[in-house]
């Protein structure tokens, strides 16, 4: 099996300090792009000059177990799966912090709070929005684990997403609506997301 990176995949990162900036190269289209964070970081999203809505970017937050991490195979198998206590919070642009704790809760209870909370929005679903990414040769994937958030039509410009528990990571997940598969004809109107990050940035995966 022939392991490709996110460069061979179409995509092109450039980091300015905390920010980090993903876009198509030429001849290439962005359908998917999934960020994975385990450490505990607050992490902003944007499109550039567009809100998601107009931009037709779905969107889905999987609030995951970090000792659920697939290092190696069976790696998680033997781990105890469990908060440590904090919260997870989103924003959404400049509002005010819509937060959950997350003491004694299971990531399905988490996730279902979390929706009821973001409003009509937002749903807690049972079926991803895409299949996570899962690979012989990767070393942190987390396969689905029968919940996640989905935002399919978010009217704004900018989502941040802080999950301040030791226990918990997130998956957050982009799909970009618009783009056919498979792509016929190849848009010159290229799909950026800017990733503004309050410290190093974990992981991401493009498709």
């Amino acid at each position: 099996m022939v392991t490709r990176t996110p460069l061979d995949r179409g995509a092109v990162a450039k980091n300015n300090k905390s920010e980090v900036i993903v876009s198509n190269k030429d001849g290439f289209e962005l359908t998917r792009i999934t960020t994975r964070d385990y450490s505990n970081q607050e992490l902003k999203y944007s499109i550039p000059d567009k809100s998601f809505k107009a931009a037709a970017t779905g969107i889905a937050i999987d609030i995951v177990y970090s000792a659920a991490v697939e290092y190696i195979a069976g790696f998680s198998k033997a781990v105890k799966k469990e908060t440590a206590g904090g919260f997870v919070s989103v924003t959404i642009d400049n509002n005010s912090p819509i937060k959950i704790t997350t003491a004694g809760k299971t990531t399905r209870e988490i996730e279902s709070e979390l929706a009821d909370a973001i409003g009509s929005d937002a749903s807690f679903s049972s079926m991803p929005i895409y299949p996570n990414f899962v690979q012989i040769r990767s070393k942190n994937y987390k396969s689905f684990d029968g919940g996640e958030i989905q935002i399919p039509s978010l009217n704004a410009k900018s989502i941040t997403i802080d999950v301040n528990d030791s226990g918990l990571g997130v998956l957050t997940k982009f799909v970009f609506t618009s783009v056919k598969q498979p792509v016929q004809i190849i848009s010159k109107v290229p799909y950026i997301i800017a990733l503004l990050l309050a410290g190093i940035f974990g992981y991401v995966f493009w498709k």
